[in-house]
């Protein structure tokens, strides 16, 4: 493996899970921070990034912020911030520096960067090229590294795994998970890299029920795009399904996830309609892992497997909606599961959930 291949797997790998450290324990945690001025601040920051005491050296550039708002050097104290909250994983905020420094300096080779290798952890690969082409084009090293792993532009790369994305959503038996697969297959030969590419191929095995193989290819998706929710999701869900522990994967997901709970119930609704069943269930699940007391997540999630026709797992999920749900919620789902009891043939049981919804 190459040297710069090496570091940046080293790099991914880091990352996971992607959550900010604590506050390291030292007597600077209680420092008077306001009353330094821009270059007692700025010298206290440059001694803590030494000792790699990246909380204390926020906090003191901090403190060189507030005292400077001339904007005096303002650079270059973005600059160190960056570099602390990259350090402490806080990519979000290290992004918001990058932006910060290119406010001031749009050419700035080290923000550029920063910014398209942070848009490859969530896999935003079309918008992470310009910035590192142009820090590359100063002379940025690692831009260059970066701009050689993720491998020439392809349209033709991006038009084969549209096609094989679809043929995964539409298959209608094994055949056509075969044409995907040998799709994603081609795909990984010309970019064996691409977040994309992996996890597509993972949930063709997956449909395949080589969960092994899924697992593998979610792995490698997440080392490769650490911010993106859906692998995560993904590996929990099928390492659940396993017998296995599959929480923090969930748990990263929600975190790694720009959108509110309840807007996620939304779009799994919006799905469930336009018959995407995959997607409502994630998305439903996904709720449902943040908080089981959203009863249109066991409903949703369960209509998206009885119309899917995973007739058992939909009357599983019906059966959880009236465990966990609110008594006042409890017709529906008696009504639900028995809409599915009848669809599996199990017609006395449907007739008992009927007999519990008039009962109510």
């Amino acid at each position: 493996m190459s040297p710069w291949k090496y570091t940046l797997l080293t790099f991914a790998l880091v990352l996971l899970p992607a959550t900010e450290l604590q506050a390291a324990d030292s007597e600077d945690s209680i420092f008077p921070f306001h009353q330094l001025d821009f270059p007692q601040a700025m010298e206290k920051a440059d001694s803590s990034i030494k000792e790699s005491r990246f909380e204390d050296a926020i906090q003191y550039l901090n403190a060189a912020l507030d005292a400077n708002p001339g904007n005096v050097d303002a650079v270059n104290v973005y600059t160190k911030r960056c570099e602390c909250n990259f350090s402490l994983q806080r990519r979000a905020r290290a992004f918001h520096d990058a932006a910060m420094i290119l406010s001031l300096d749009e050419k700035n080779a080290f923000a550029l960067r920063v910014k398209g290798e942070i848009l490859i952890t969530r896999n935003q690969i079309k918008e992470c090229r310009a910035p590192l082409q142009q820090a590359a084009d100063l002379g940025d090293e690692r831009a260059k590294s970066l701009l050689t792993w993720l491998g020439p532009e392809n349209p033709r790369l991006d038009e084969l795994l549209n096609q094989a994305n679809d043929v995964l959503k539409h298959a209608n038996g094994e055949l056509d998970l075969h044409k995907a697969l040998g799709m994603y297959e081609t795909a990984a030969s010309m970019n064996p890299n691409c977040p994309d590419t992996t996890f597509g191929r993972g949930k063709t095995f997956e449909k395949f029920g080589k969960f092994e193989d899924a697992i593998k290819d979610y792995t490698f998706t997440i080392a490769n795009a650490p911010d993106w929710s859906e692998p995560y999701l993904r590996r929990g869900l099928l390492s659940m399904k396993l017998g296995r522990q599959g929480g923090a994967d969930l748990t990263q997901a929600l975190m790694n996830s720009d959108i509110s709970d309840e807007e996620r119930l939304t779009r799994a609704r919006q799905s469930l309609e336009k018959g995407d069943f995959e997607k409502a269930i994630d998305d439903a699940q996904l709720a449902l892992w943040a908080s089981t007391d959203f009863a249109d997540g066991y409903e949703i999630s369960g209509m998206a497997y009885l119309k899917s026709g995973n007739v058992d797992a939909a009357i599983s999920k019906f059966t959880e909606g009236i465990r966990y749900s609110d008594t006042f919620d409890h017709p529906r789902f008696y009504r639900l599961r028995a809409q599915a009891y009848e669809q599996a043939g199990r017609h006395s049981d449907a007739a008992a959930d009927r007999a519990k919804v008039e009962h109510n």
